[in-house]
């Protein structure tokens, strides 16, 4: 399953994604003239560990895709969302709320991939029996 959900996020990754222009020289030696695509992530493990990890399949992508591709770690989930929003980052593997967050935020934005035991992930609420018996305690939006 995991190698269908990479092949599915490759292809719809690459036709996202523009071709370098031609020329005689490796992209990495041009200057300037090709955006990085950035990925990042939520920091929901050590940062040494995410930097490690996400570097790798920077280097993957990139040689999967022709073009350059970054690992840019951020500070906290909010700070993962924003940048999605203001365009800093291009790709984030978000958990269960920031994805959310993200696709309210940002029109157009789809989730691409999910690993398979997030098909079955679930939210329990707990309340006191004072809260849970309150009528007028209800959730603001």
């Amino acid at each position: 399953m995991k190698q269908f959900l990479l092949a599915g996020f490759l292809l719809l990754l690459s036709a996202c994604t523009p071709a370098p222009e031609p020329s005689s020289a490796p992209a990495s030696t041009q200057p300037g003239n090709t955006q990085p695509f950035t990925t990042g992530a939520i920091p929901d493990q050590d940062p040494e560990k995410l930097q490690r990890l996400y570097s790798k399949l920077a280097e993957y992508l990139q040689a999967e895709l022709g073009v350059p591709v970054v690992y840019k770690p951020v500070t906290d989930y909010t700070a993962a969302v924003t940048a999605f929003k203001v365009n800093d980052l291009d790709m984030v593997w978000f958990g269960g709320l920031t994805g959310v967050q993200a696709r309210l935020q940002v029109p157009g934005a789809s989730a691409i991939a999910q690993r398979d035991i997030d098909a079955n992930f679930h939210t329990v609420f707990i309340a006191t029996k004072r809260a849970a018996s309150s009528p007028c305690k209800r959730l603001k939006s």
